[in-house]
């Protein structure tokens, strides 16, 4: 397993001997990545552990329109030598999330980006799903498993902050649904996740991306979820909404998979 550099720091996880192409995209996806693909990682083994996810803190008492992540008074930081060698034990585990669980769904492939939150110990803080439009959260939430379990380098200066941006290539295609579309469909079942904050004795996540994979007669096949709005998805929430979400019931796609994102609160 060969290292490289970490301009950008992206990962590419691509099959040994499989296509690398991606899944359709007909219209540019607000939330994807816009990573330095020249500047790449493979990844490779280690069983994650898991540890439950705190909030980040606030920049200040509003939440913001566009939902990122603001974080005050951070003045650490990690050099990308440092980054790389806190991330690399984990690479295989990294990998096995993805390719131990894709199994035949193998049109599922998209962009992820984590935001950390490093302790002055050089511990995870706080490791956020800030973006994603892979679809799946039982690989997102083994990737977050395995990234609470990450340690690194004593940051300079105090808590640091930075992103690490992943690409899973898919090797079938999924027909993009729009927008605007895929949010009507969604419509009449969204109210329903409502109900998880209350039944995960969790707040309710806030400016979530729910991306969804429809198969024949309407099933939903698979589905995930990315925020960087400063209220975090909790696991407990992501696992009941994605209970919900797989039991509706959407337009079928007539033969393809469909692939359609919608924002939730």
């Amino acid at each position: 397993m060969k290292l490289a550099s970490l301009g950008a720091l992206v990962f590419v996880l691509a099959a040994c001997g499989g296509s690398d192409k991606k899944v359709e995209d007909p219209k540019a996806d607000p939330q994807s990545g816009d990573g330095d693909d020249d500047d790449r990682i493979t990844i490779g083994d280690r069983d994650p552990q898991t540890r439950k996810p705190i909030e980040l803190p606030d920049a200040d008492d509003d939440d913001d329109d566009n939902g990122d992540v603001q974080i005050s008074g951070l003045r650490g930081r990690l050099d990308a030598y440092d980054i790389e060698r806190g991330v690399k034990p984990h690479a295989n585990t990294l990998s096995n999330c993805y390719y131990g669980k894709v199994g035949r769904q193998r049109y599922i492939g998209g962009d992820i980006e984590f935001k950390f939150l490093i302790a002055r110990s050089g511990e995870v803080k706080v490791v956020q799903l800030n973006k994603s439009d892979l679809g799946a959260w039982h690989i997102e939430k083994c990737l977050l498993e395995t990234a609470r379990q990450m340690t690194f380098a004593k940051p300079k200066g105090g808590e640091a902050v930075f992103s690490l941006p992943l690409e899973f290539s898919a090797t079938r295609s999924a027909r993009w649904i729009e927008d605007d579309v895929g949010s009507q469909q969604v419509k009449p079942f969204v109210r329903e996740l409502r109900g998880c904050a209350r039944e995960a004795k969790t707040r309710n996540p806030r400016q979530v991306r729910v991306t969804v994979y429809v198969g024949p007669r309407g099933v939903v096949k698979s589905v995930g979820f990315a925020s960087a709005a400063k209220r975090e998805i909790t696991d407990e929430w992501a696992d009941c909404a994605e209970t919900k979400i797989r039991a509706w019931t959407l337009a079928d796609p007539l033969g393809r998979i469909a692939k359609l994102a919608f924002r939730y609160n």
